[in-house]
């Protein structure tokens, strides 16, 4: 199991970015501190459950459990903008990547 100290990983005062978290079905606001990917996704012609473009950011699974926990269509809102969860990536070591629309 991956025991490393994410937390340095994930100070405002460093890498991350303060962003807030709403879930669809209520609740929250959560906040969060998330790592903004450089890149972006463009999403295939015609997947209309993800069209348009996406926004990749980290966050902490312990984090994404609040409430009951992240899902699909919820809102991520960074630096003002609101973005809908389009999908959520475990990757086993304690964070998930999420893919962010607008």
């Amino acid at each position: 199991m991956f025991t490393e100290d994410l937390s340095a990983f994930f100070d405002t005062a460093g890498f991350a970015t303060s962003a807030s978290w709403t879930p669809a079905a209520g609740g929250g606001p959560f906040t969060l501190a998330v790592i903004v990917e450089n890149g972006y996704n463009e999403n295939q012609i015609g997947d209309a459950n993800v069209a348009g473009r996406e926004v990749m950011v980290w966050a902490r699974d312990d984090k994404l459990a609040q409430g009951t926990g992240i899902k699909r269509n919820d809102t991520i809102t960074i630096n003002a903008i609101g973005y809908k969860v389009a999908e959520i990536k475990p990757d086993g070591t304690g964070v998930s990547l999420l893919n962010l629309r607008v």
